[in-house]
């Protein structure tokens, strides 16, 4: 792996969170491969290795009609933090990176736990082609409605 990929990777999934805090949904969107895969999931699934989502697991299609029937709506204010991440490149043009994250909506915290992407290069671009937020703690009315 090259120093121009590690930094690619980062840049990538720091741009995952930067782009929802900025509510710029549709480029968000543009970070995924088109057959990608988005789930929420309690870490007692995710360590379990059971199948439950909270969102029951979405591919792009399902992301970008959640996009489009909330557009104009207003977003509570939101923040990710980021910490630890980790990247592993298993083979040429697939990665897998692991992350810590904190997400506060209006100055509270709402999220802690981990991001799981695992990442494919196609058309000498990184893309996500799956990202699974694994949530410590119980879950909030919005974690459905927004994507974090």
């Amino acid at each position: 792996m090259t120093d121009d990929d590690m930094k690619e990777l980062a840049d990538l999934v720091y741009s995952y969170a930067r782009l929802l805090d900025e509510e710029r949904f549709k480029e968000w969107l543009d970070l995924f491969t088109d057959d990608c895969f988005y789930g929420v999931q309690l870490y007692e699934h995710f360590s379990g290795g059971l199948g439950f989502y909270l969102n029951g697991g979405e591919g792009k299609d399902s992301l970008r009609r959640r996009i489009e029937a909330y557009e104009g709506v207003a977003f509570p204010k939101t923040l990710h933090m980021l910490s630890n991440l980790r990247v592993e490149l298993p083979e040429q043009d697939k990665s897998v990176t692991a992350s810590y994250f904190a997400v506060y909506r209006n100055g509270a915290l709402c999220f802690v736990g981990q991001y799981r992407h695992e990442l494919v290069r196609k058309d000498g671009r990184w893309r996500i082609h799956s990202v699974v937020a694994v949530l410590d703690g119980a879950p909030v009315e919005d974690v459905i409605a927004i994507p974090i």
